[in-house]
This record gives C-alpha cells, sequence and structure tokens, in this order.
C-alpha cells in the first residue's frame, strides 16, 4: 500500500542543503504546472473522477489539494519570512476534500491558482540571502524545521501528489468504450426488440442467483425517443453475496463489471456490455428494496404514456449532449432536474 499511496517514496530532508542543491530545487517550481498539464491533458472527465488508489483521492480531488496545500505552504513560508519561529496554521485536508468547491470547480481554475502562485513564490526565492533559508518555522508534521526543508517539503509534496495521478492513469488502462462520447441517435425500433432479447439472455444467465425480475428502462425502452444507442437494463436481487460469480457469468457473456470504488453509486452494481469496443448495453444490479428501481418504471412509463413529455425529453438531450459531447457525467447530471420533476408529477 505504500509504494501506491508514497509512489516517489516518503519525504526524506536533507538537513544543510548547498547552493547549488537548492537552486536545483527552486528550479524545479515552474515544472510542476507543466507536468500537470501534460499528465491532464488526456484525460476524460470519468478518469479524472476516478480515485488513485482504493479509498483514496479522485485525481481532481488531488489537483484542488495541490492549490490549497501550496496557498497554505506559501503564506507559512512568508510568516517565518517575516515573524521569529511562527506557528504554521495545519488544515483539515480530509475534510476540505469533501467541500463543494473540491466537486464543482473544474481542475483547471487550480492549475490556473497555482501557476500564478509558483510564479509570485518565484520571486520571492530568487531574491533571497542564503541566511534567509536559516529562518524557522513550527509545524505539526515536521517540528521546527528552516525554511530550507520548507522549500524541500513544497516541492516533494506536488510531485508526490503528480506521481500518485501518474500511477492511476497507468494502473487503469482505460478500455475504448469508457470514454466514447456522447451520441443522441434518431429513435430505433430494433432497440425494443434488442431489450426484450436481453431480458431473455439475462434471466438466463442470473436466474440461478435468485434474480426473477428485470426490466429494459431508459430511452431505448420509449417509443420514437432519440437515444445513445445503448440498452440500458435493470435486475432485482436478493444480497449481493454472489457478487462474483455473477461477475464471472456476465463475464462470458460480453458484460464488464465496473468496479464500486470506479461507478460510485451505491445504489447499484453496474455492469457495461461491449461490443466492437462500443457500449451495447448497462446493466444496473439493485437490492430488491432499491427506491430507484421504482423510480425507473415510473420515468419510463409517463414517457410512454405522454408523448408531449417524451417530446421536451428528447429536446433536452440533443441541447445536452451538445454541451457535454465529451462528459457523459455531466450529460448524465444535467438531465436530473428534468427526470426529478416527472416523477413529482402525478
Amino acid at each position: 500500500m505504500d509504494n501506491i499511496r508514497f509512489p516517489i517514496g516518503q519525504f526524506k530532508a536533507i538537513m544543510n542543503p548547498t547552493e547549488e542543491e537548492r537552486v536545483f530545487l527552486i528550479n524545479q517550481i515552474p515544472e510542476i504546472t507543466k507536468k500537470l498539464r501534460t499528465i491532464l491533458n488526456d484525460l476524460e472527465p470519468a478518469q479524472i473522477n476516478t480515485p488513485y488508489r482504493q479509498d483514496g483521492w479522485t485525481v481532481k480531488q488531488i489537483v484542488h489539494h495541490l492549490a490549497d496545500n501550496d496557498m497554505n505552504a506559501y503564506l507559512r513560508f512568508k510568516r517565518a519570512l517575516t515573524e521569529d519561529g511562527p506557528m504554521g496554521n495545519s488544515y483539515r485536508e480530509d475534510l476540505w476534500a469533501q467541500l463543494s468547491d473540491y466537486e464543482n470547480i473544474p481542475i483547471e481554475d487550480s492549475i490556473l491558482l497555482i501557476e500564478i502562485l509558483h510564479r509570485r513564490f518565484l520571486i520571492l526565492l530568487n531574491h533571497l540571502r542564503t541566511e534567509d533559508f536559516r529562518r524557522t518555522l513550527k509545524t505539526q508534521a515536521l517540528g521546527e524545521v528552516t525554511l530550507d526543508i520548507a522549500l524541500q517539503r513544497f516541492v516533494w509534496h506536488n510531485q508526490h501528489h503528480i506521481a500518485q495521478i501518474q500511477s492511476s492513469v497507468q494502473a487503469n488502462n482505460w478500455p475504448v468504450w469508457a470514454t466514447e462520447p456522447v451520441e443522441i441517435k434518431t429513435p430505433d425500433p430494433a432497440w425494443l426488440v434488442k431489450g426484450t432479447q436481453e431480458v431473455k439472455r439475462l434471466r438466463e444467465t442470473l436466474y440461478p442467483f435468485g434474480v426473477r425480475d428485470i426490466e429494459h428502462i431508459g430511452s431505448t425502452s420509449i417509443p420514437n425517443l432519440p437515444a445513445k444507442p445503448i440498452i440500458d437494463m435493470m435486475a432485482k436481487i436478493k444480497s449481493y453475496n454472489d457478487l462474483e460469480e455473477i461477475i464471472e457469468s456476465l463475464k462470458a457473456n460480453n458484460w464488464s463489471y465496473v468496479p464500486y470504488e470506479l461507478d460510485g453509486h451505491e445504489w447499484r452494481r453496474f455492469f457495461v456490455k461491449v461490443k466492437n469496443d462500443r457500449r451495447e448495453c448497462h446493466l444496473h444490479l439493485m437490492l430488491e428494496d432499491e427506491e430507484h428501481w421504482g423510480q425507473q418504471i415510473k420515468f419510463r412509463n409517463k414517457l410512454r404514456e405522454q408523448p408531449n413529455l417524451a417530446e421536451q425529453y428528447a429536446e433536452l438531450k440533443r441541447k445536452l449532449a451538445e454541451e457535454n459531447r465529451e462528459d457523459r457525467e455531466a450529460y448524465t447530471e444535467a438531465k436530473t432536474d428534468f427526470i426529478k420533476s416527472i416523477l413529482e408529477s402525478e
């Protein structure tokens, strides 16, 4: 676990760095955001929202944390230059990572913040004298440290988290279907036929595990509604005790299990059926008392019964697909208010 959590090793201070070692460290600071941009440039939204390890932060949380931490470190550094051995304030980084800005602000905002902050820090560092780096501050993590050590910690901390992001990218060798764009197709009567066929196949596969109720849901289950050409299915099960066996059984029919820590929806266990590197079907496996089951049925039936609602939904889907073509999660989230209004109506 330490190799995953600390991919470049834990921090080790150089107690009396030479001038050359100090300059080498300072020269690494402008490279931090360049490296971040290079790594993040090709990531899809789903990858940015993926934890770098089980129970760890997502890539997005790491980037926002880097901005917050560097702001705190910069202020502590300046206090040590202007006060005698000040106590550097700590902060609950675990709780900061749960705040709404970490979830809702684009990572580009934090990268810009880091760039500007580092530019200011470099100007400060390049005008300090050797004796300035011997000034001290107190920290909860390291005790009393010189600004030489604080500078080392600053650079190490950035490299530490960048390495976590790199390890996440390497570990999650994402298949093509995981990052395919949002594409809304014209209605196809074959979708209803495929749904019926898939219900039959899934019933045969899942019957030994006590699954009896299986439904075709989502836009492809509604006649004449434009949709992503993916057949959404849901099935009820009494417990997830046999999940490992279910995963193996479905795998034989080209179903891929999306691990819970990546999917992030505790109300389901999620599977994707793939053909020619593209999503063909989704399966939402739910426990018998899950409220999402009734919600899915109600929404489907409302749109089947009221073509005017289906047309409103179609217009919304087209608009959101244009706005969020490369971000499936944003596309799905943006439909929430409309779906909620249908579920709350009589």
